[in-house]
């Protein structure tokens, strides 16, 4: 696996080892910028652009160890690693009053990443300079509710630490839908 990331972001190391025997392991990261760590799971932060080969060695009381790697790309003109969505999707139709949620899919928080996010929503409204969750119980970067029927389209903004953006554009769609009788 190879994660690109920009220079001074943090990536989240998840260790999924496990023992066949139920013993305790012992972990050991090498980042590959001569610095380490024993826990589990870990959050590392790269200062200097480069290629990092990051190790995890995992070993079991018995002596015996597997490793694993991953490859870092460490870069200033990285894009942001961003999985945009709104929920209800543009397929789903909407009543007046509806709270649509807007998410990054990616499941490092923007506290961590050093992102920032801004969301037009496409009826005049926006929310701009999100670098927190909105709600953290949905991990959600906004929500909101569109009172008015019509087709609306927005435009979901991330920044990451290098000052590189992306963004995705959709629809959201509002209507009084009639009750379907038979």
């Amino acid at each position: 696996d190879t994660i690109i990331i920009c220079t001074g972001e943090t990536v989240e190391f998840r260790n999924s080892s496990w023992s066949n025997n139920n013993s305790p392991l012992t972990y050991q990261w090498n980042f590959g910028d001569a610095t380490s760590s024993s826990l589990k799971n870990v959050s590392h932060q790269y200062l200097g652009a480069d290629t990092f080969t990051v190790e995890m060695i995992a070993t079991n009381t018995c002596g015996g160890d597997d490793t694993a790697y991953v490859w870092v790309i460490v870069s200033n003109t990285a894009l942001p690693d961003f999985d945009p969505g709104a929920f209800p999707s543009s397929e789903m139709p909407l009543c007046p009053g509806e709270m649509v949620v807007f998410v990054d899919g990616k499941e490092n928080p923007p506290e961590e990443t050093g992102y920032s996010y801004d969301i037009w929503f496409g009826d005049g409204d926006s929310s701009m300079n999100i670098t927190s969750y909105a709600y953290p119980d949905c991990n959600c970067m906004g929500v909101h509710f569109y009172q008015d029927t019509g087709s609306f389209i927005y435009t979901f903004k991330v920044t990451n630490t290098c000052g590189i953006s992306d963004s995705v554009i959709d629809t959201v769609f509002v209507s009084n839908p009639l009750p379907d009788f038979m």
